[in-house]
């Protein structure tokens, strides 16, 4: 006071944190924006399609600059985790195996302090295989052998078979004369000890029961 008396309160101050914030998941393929499904709310896309997914979290001002953003692109795949700093997030992937999968993200300050999580779902589509161009016929000489290697574009683990006699159904009696499984494996040495013709079909399939095949006459001259 005007008389220089002085009285000292000292009071603990106690700053409690506040926990991040985190908007909605943005969804883009090929730099365009992607909607819902209207009628079931998930985003639908082709396996293997490149994506970005996109999200914004806040904070107070001193921790928004040290958030991390931690991605779960699928619950099938609880290994796969993807972490971003800072509030804006933006990651690229893709999802090789087809269906639903369940998409979540969350934003942690440097505190442990996280945001709700956020989850989403993606129907992935399958893409069925597709041969790679192969010769329709071959002529080769009586007893030489000739090598055909098929070589298919997909994503997913395939099989390859040889149908070395695809005029005749097999074993399985489907009424498809060219799908049956004489030689598996995506390389084949064949060789005919006479002359003729032989109507060969190699097989594929991906692990979705997706097939595509190409039917080869091996001339016997």
């Amino acid at each position: 006071d005007d008389d220089g008396e002085a009285v000292t309160i000292t009071k603990k101050l106690e700053i409690l944190n506040v926990n991040p914030t985190i908007g909605g998941m943005e969804f883009w393929a090929n730099g365009a924006f992607l909607e819902k499904d209207i009628a079931s709310g998930v985003w639908s896309i082709n396996e293997s399609t490149e994506v970005q997914l996109r999200i914004t979290a806040d904070d107070s001002t001193l921790d928004k600059d040290g958030l991390i953003i931690n991605w779960k692109p699928s619950d099938r795949d609880s290994n796969w985790s993807i972490s971003t700093d800072g509030p804006n997030s933006e990651v690229n992937l893709s999802w090789n195996t087809s269906g639903f999968h369940e998409i979540t993200v969350k934003a942690t300050d440097d505190n442990g302090a996280t945001s709700q999580i956020i989850l989403e779902r993606v129907m992935v589509k399958n893409l069925a295989p597709v041969l790679k161009a192969m010769d329709d016929s071959y002529n080769i000489s009586e007893d030489d052998a000739i090598q055909l290697i098929a070589e298919a574009t997909d994503t997913d683990e395939l099989t390859y078979c040889w149908d070395l006699d695809a005029n005749t159904d097999g074993e399985d009696e489907n009424g498809i004369l060219y799908d049956d499984c004489d030689l598996p494996g995506a390389e084949l040495e064949f060789s005919k000890g006479y002359s003729g013709s032989n109507l060969l079909t190699v097989n594929v399939w991906d692990d979705d029961g997706e097939w595509d095949y190409h039917s080869i006459t091996i001339n016997n001259v």
